[in-house]
């Protein structure tokens, strides 16, 4: 599971309080020196990112952020996260601000996204749901190893009942099968059968 870390950029280290509280991947859009390549390798991210979380503090400059995150709540629903929180330092929310944003959780949440009030709830509902993904991903791959044994064993059941037809004399097929127990003149019968030169092109070429 991975998550895109958007929201406030500028000078705001929410990023660096939470990386470390998370259990999943993430992809940090923060760069030194903004450039086009940039802005097309966090297109591609977004893209790959199962969860889209926007955290907006009071150091944000923009409202893009926020656009991004009402968009993103109606076509992602549950794995877009919307968190409005205040940093420790020397800016506060107004209570204007405070109104506007809230209005704004609330329309995001309205359109299916999650609205969470702090870091520590943001790692939180992340770290659930990764371990979610990993139990899932654990069962899809159990499952996967399960269907192609399943299907190997029925292939080699197969193979060996053809190869039994090919080396048994008629008559001795079900016997054996039976009791799986020959007499020494049928298994030195079997032998010769096996190393006929017919059947060993066959077992070569894979045609048993």
């Amino acid at each position: 599971m991975k998550v895109f870390l958007g929201g406030t950029c500028a000078e705001s280290k929410w990023r660096e309080k939470l990386i470390p509280l998370l259990k999943c991947e993430y992809f940090n859009p923060v760069v030194e020196d903004w450039t086009p390549e940039c802005q097309e390798n966090e297109e591609r991210e977004k893209k790959i990112c199962d969860y889209h979380l926007y955290v907006i503090t009071p150091k944000m400059k923009g409202v893009y952020s926020i656009a991004e995150a009402v968009n993103d709540s109606k076509n992602m629903l549950r794995t877009c996260i919307f968190c409005v929180t205040k940093e420790e330092d020397d800016r506060d929310w107004t209570n204007g601000e405070l109104k506007s944003l809230d209005a704004t959780a609330k329309l995001i949440e309205r359109n299916g996204g999650v609205v969470l009030n702090s870091l520590e709830e943001v790692a939180n509902f992340l770290n659930e749901e990764n371990e979610k993904w990993v139990k899932i991903e654990k069962e899809r791959v159990e499952e996967q190893k399960y269907g192609y044994y399943k299907k190997r064993t029925e292939h080699l059941l197969r193979l060996f009942n053809k190869l039994i037809k090919e080396i048994l004399p008629e008559g001795w097929y079900c016997m054996a099968m039976d009791t799986w127990t020959c007499e020494e003149e049928e298994v030195d019968e079997c032998i010769r059968r096996l190393n006929r030169p017919g059947v060993q092109r066959k077992i070569k070429r894979g045609k048993f």
